[in-house]
């Protein structure tokens, strides 16, 4: 039997996956341990797997892994963390810039999410239920598919300093205990600036219903996570001088978006355009140039282009890039908003 943890890169997710191999490890006594997030990996993890049990760990799934899981009803046990957390755990414990993280979270909710839309796995959540070690130790079990004796429980907590009457440690506390950077990541939001707050906090908002299962309708990426066609690309700020070469005005952010049909519109502005110009806006989805639009480019305003395109491949990036088709002598370009609206109903 197979047995399947899976979860946004956070301290929640890595202790609940260890905690499922003292289970396994318990219940079964020999198993074999796969983390896959490609057809390859998992492959090999089960050529060398033999008759044993395994627990297979991913946070970034192939699309055909999750499909195969909720087709077959594979014992799957989905932990969720607000995207917050992710988000903060993933600069500390893998090195990132918040940008960085930001791409990484989105891209491990993205693909998570035929997962967390499934009706037949219900999520789990730490800090509603699971008060004490013990109680989780029963939920995961539960939903794996079999139960523990109370030796079996007993010897699960003496791994964790709780057995035998031992006063209860806050769940909360073990983790930070024996997860590290959990500690830090969760200490590290008070050093954010105002601006870094805002884009994790729109990154909540727009990726946290996905782990719930919710069929997003509509993205909004921060023009702010967008860059610069300006070397030495920073990200943008205001409107941009548009003298100069026919080139990229503006870039990125390079999220992600669970498969589905999408329409982005892309929001912008002109100003003192006098000798005209062209606009090119298009969507990269997929590995590709999945939709493109041209315009002429008046002497000022504001205008929204509307571009449909599909995802197939959601741990590949999204990029939406703008450019100015002619060269110019005058004029200012600004970017508006990237919003991502889901045409699947």
């Amino acid at each position: 039997m197979i047995y399947v943890f899976c979860g946004l890169p956070s301290p929640h997710a890595m202790f609940v996956s260890r905690l499922g191999i003292d289970i396994l490890r318990e219940r079964f006594g020999d198993y074999h341990y796969i983390v896959a997030n490609t057809l390859d990996q998992l492959r090999d993890g089960l050529a060398q797997r033999g008759e044993r049990h395994a627990l297979l760990y991913f946070d970034v799934p192939d699309d055909k892994i999750c499909q195969s899981i909720v087709k077959h009803g594979v014992p799957t046990v989905l932990i969720v963390e607000p995207v917050e957390q992710a988000v903060l755990y993933s600069m500390q414990a893998r090195s990132l810039s918040l940008l960085e993280a930001l791409r990484f979270v989105s891209q491990s909710a993205s693909a998570l999410f035929p997962i967390a839309s499934s009706e037949t796995i219900v999520p789990l959540r730490l800090g509603t239920h699971a008060a004490e070690l013990e109680t989780l130790i029963s939920r995961i079990s539960l939903s794996l598919g079999f139960s523990l004796t109370t030796q079996n429980i007993q010897n699960i907590l003496a791994l964790y300093g709780q057995a035998g009457g031992a006063k209860a440690t806050p769940l909360a506390e073990i983790i930070d205990e024996r997860i590290e950077h959990a500690v830090e990541a969760r200490s590290s939001a008070s050093k954010l600036t105002k601006a870094d707050r805002e884009l994790i906090s729109v990154a909540a908002s727009n990726y946290d219903p996905l782990m719930s299962g919710e069929a997003v309708q509509r993205i909004t990426w921060p023009v702010a996570m967008c860059l610069s066609g300006e070397k030495p690309h920073h990200g943008i700020n205001g409107p941009v001088d548009m003298t100069g070469p026919a080139r990229a005005m503006s870039f990125g952010p390079y999220m992600h978006l669970p498969s589905g049909n999408w329409r982005a519109d892309v929001t912008f502005s002109v100003d003192k355009n006098f000798s005209g110009n062209k606009i090119v806006v298009d969507v990269l989805a997929d590995g590709k140039i999945a939709a493109l639009g041209k315009s002429p480019l008046p002497a000022s305003g504001s205008f929204t282009v509307h571009l449909e395109f599909e995802v197939t491949r959601p741990h590949m990036p999204v990029e939406v890039r703008t450019f100015i088709g002619e060269g110019a002598i005058e004029g200012e370009f600004e970017l508006v908003d990237v919003t991502l609206v889901r045409l699947d109903p």
